[in-house]
């Protein structure tokens, strides 16, 4: 018999659906990582104020928004399956479904950062033409 109150699946569809979200910018996010490359070198971040630049070579720039939706992306995919152990709850009482209260907060968080990088990266991408 199910229950209201023992019933998870909202939160899990919408954690992954943030998932999936989150996902879909981390592949942007790691072609914009690899076509900035110094080996390829077509298209470039916006600078992101001195966080971007090389220890060891000052004129080179690392894609630092791309790795954040990247490692955003990477910890929301782990979440998922936090989502579905919740929904695993015995009984009425037992505790699993505790683990989405700072699940949600946190996939929520993880997916409007992804959104924000991304966004920055979209509006001031740089392209070389010459390649």
């Amino acid at each position: 018999m199910f229950v209201w109150h023992t019933a998870h699946d909202c939160v899990a569809e919408v954690i992954f659906l943030w998932s999936l979200i989150t996902g879909s910018l981390a592949k942007a996010a790691a072609d914009m990582s690899l076509l900035s490359s110094t080996e390829i070198a077509e298209a470039f971040e916006p600078p992101s104020g001195g966080k971007d630049t090389s220890s060891t070579l000052p004129q080179k720039t690392n894609p630092i928004y791309s790795a954040q939706v990247l490692a955003c992306a990477n910890v929301l995919g782990q979440s998922t399956a936090l989502a579905l152990r919740s929904m695993r709850q015995t009984h009425e009482r037992s505790g699993e479904g505790m683990i989405e209260f700072p699940l949600v907060a946190d996939a929520y968080r993880k997916t409007l950062r992804a959104l924000e990088k991304m966004q920055i990266i979209a509006t001031g991408i740089s392209v070389d033409v010459q390649k």
